[in-house]
C-alpha cells in the first residue's frame, strides 16, 4: 500500500487530536482531584468506586439514625429524671406527713403538694415530643393516659396505648430499641397502688383522709415506683452507651473507606503534574509536525498547479 502525503497529514491530525484530548483529560483530572471523570477509561475502578459510595451512603444513613435514636434517648432520659424527682419528692412529703403533731392545715398544704406531682407525673407519662407521644408504643398519635377526676383531683388513669416496641437496625443486624413501653413505667394498670401514678394518688388520698397506715404504705409503694423507674433509665442508658460504641465502630469503617475511595478515584497530583507537563510538550510537537505537514502539502500544490 503506498502511503501518501495526503495519508501522512490525516494520520497526523488524527494524532494531533487524541493528544489534545489527552492533555485536556489531564487537565480536569488536576482541576477536580479526581481521576474517574470518564468511566469508560478505567471500568473496574469505576465500579468498585461505586460500590465504595453505596458503602459510605449506607454508614452515613446509619449515622442519621444513630443520632435521631440517642436524642430520642436523651428524651427518655430527661422525662423518666422528672418523674424520678417527683417521686422522690412524694416520698418526702409522706415522710415529713408521719408526724403525729401535724395538725389538718398542714396536712392540707402537703395533700396540695403531692396533688401537684401527680397531676405533673400524669402529664410526663403523655409526654409529646414533635406530636409524637413517647410512652404510647405504636399508639404514639394520641395521648396514651386517661384520667378521671374527683373531688380531691385525679382518681384513675386507663392506658390507652400498647406494649410494642419499636427498634432501628444497625450494622451487622444488630437491633436496638428505640421506644420505652409506659407500663414498663408507670405500671398496668398505671393506678395500682403499688405503680408510680397510683401511689400518688394512694398518698394524696390518704393525707386528705388523715389516715397514716395508708400514709406509710404509700411511702413504701414510692420506693418501689422510683426503682422501677430507675431501673428503666438504667436500661435507656444502656442503649446509649450500645449507640456510641456502634458510632466509634463504624467510624473506624468511614475512615478506611474514604481512605479506600481516594486510593481508587482521587488524582495523584505529582505523578499527574508530571504527565501533564510531559503531554503539554507531546501536544506541542504534534502542533509542529501538522503544521509542517500542512505547508509541505500547501507547497506541493502549488508545485503542480505551475
Amino acid at each position: 500500500m503506498r502511503i501518501t502525503q495526503a495519508n501522512l497529514l490525516l494520520f497526523n491530525t488524527q494524532n494531533l487530536q487524541q493528544q489534545q484530548q489527552r492533555l485536556v483529560t489531564l487537565q480536569e483530572q488536576a482541576a477536580s482531584g479526581s481521576a474517574l471523570l470518564d468511566p469508560t477509561a478505567d471500568p473496574s475502578a469505576y465500579s468498585q468506586s461505586l460500590t465504595l459510595q453505596h458503602a459510605q451512603s449506607a454508614a452515613t444513613s446509619l449515622d442519621k439514625t444513630s443520632q435521631q435514636v440517642q436524642e430520642m434517648m436523651g428524651t427518655y432520659d430527661n422525662v423518666l429524671g422528672q418523674v424520678e424527682q417527683n417521686l422522690a419528692s412524694a416520698k418526702s412529703l409522706a415522710l415529713e406527713a408521719t408526724s403525729p403533731s401535724m395538725d389538718s392545715q398542714t396536712r392540707q398544704a402537703l395533700q396540695n403538694q403531692v396533688n401537684d406531682l401527680l397531676n405533673q407525673t400524669v402529664s410526663l407519662a403523655n409526654y409529646s415530643d414533635s406530636g409524637r407521644y413517647i410512652f404510647g408504643g405504636s399508639k404514639n398519635g394520641q395521648p396514651p393516659y386517661t384520667s378521671v377526676s374527683g373531688t380531691n383531683g385525679v382518681t384513675s388513669v386507663t392506658f390507652t396505648g400498647d406494649q410494642r416496641t419499636q427498634s432501628a437496625v444497625f450494622d451487622n443486624g444488630v437491633t436496638v430499641a428505640s421506644t420505652v413501653s409506659g407500663t414498663d413505667v408507670f405500671g398496668n394498670p398505671p393506678d395500682n397502688a403499688s405503680s408510680a401514678i397510683g401511689a400518688l394518688i394512694s398518698l394524696r388520698d390518704g393525707l386528705a383522709n388523715g389516715d397514716q397506715t395508708s400514709i406509710s404504705n404509700s411511702a413504701n409503694a414510692l420506693d418501689n415506683a422510683s426503682n422501677q423507674v430507675l431501673a428503666v433509665r438504667a436500661e435507656v442508658g444502656v442503649r446509649t452507651q450500645h449507640l456510641q460504641s456502634l458510632d466509634t465502630f463504624r467510624q473506624q469503617v468511614e475512615a478506611q473507606l474514604t481512605k479506600s475511595q481516594a486510593s481508587v478515584s482521587d488524582t495523584n497530583l505529582p505523578a499527574t503534574a508530571t504527565q501533564l507537563a510531559s503531554q503539554q510538550l507531546a501536544y506541542e510537537a504534534a502542533i509542529n509536525v501538522t503544521y509542517q505537514m500542512n505547508q509541505q502539502m500547501s507547497l506541493l500544490t502549488q508545485m503542480s498547479k505551475g
